[in-house]
């Protein structure tokens, strides 16, 4: 019986360690801001003030809101990146210090905050001529 406590208390810390070192890495994470702008466009396919925004839009009108864990910013440049990259949710994950789970639930809590409607005629367009197809193509 005290064999198996201690078993539950070393996996007990294993798993908070874990979730620790997580933690401390999507906190340097959130210093985004000394991403540099090529850079950050070529990941999420936005600015950074444009992103700034986004958030904010968020913020103010939907219910969607960051943890201790994950701060908002997090879940919006991982939704951002999956949707960027089409890469797939574990891939995507890692670079945000993620599991796949956890990346599948930012996008899909992401996803639903854009589709309200103030939002999404505001941030979500799509191209309307063969025109406008043919230059997303060449980018």
């Amino acid at each position: 019986m005290h064999t198996l406590r201690l078993l539950r208390a070393a996996h007990n810390e294993s798993v908070w360690l874990r979730r620790q070192k997580r933690y401390n890495y999507r906190q340097t994470m959130e210093s985004v801001e000394d991403m540099p702008e090529l850079l950050f466009v070529e990941h999420f396919r936005l600015n950074k003030s444009t992103f700034r925004r986004l958030c904010n839009d968020l913020r103010v009108h939907t219910s969607l809101r960051g943890s201790k864990e994950i701060p908002l910013k997090i879940k919006v440049l991982t939704a951002l990146n999956f949707l960027a990259t089409g890469s797939y949710q574990r891939i995507v994950g890692v670079s945000q210090n993620l599991t796949q789970r956890t990346t599948s639930r930012c996008v899909r809590q992401v996803v639903d905050a854009l589709n309200h409607p103030t939002l999404m005629s505001k941030w979500i367009q799509f191209p309307q001529t063969l025109q406008e197809r043919s230059l997303i193509k060449e980018e």
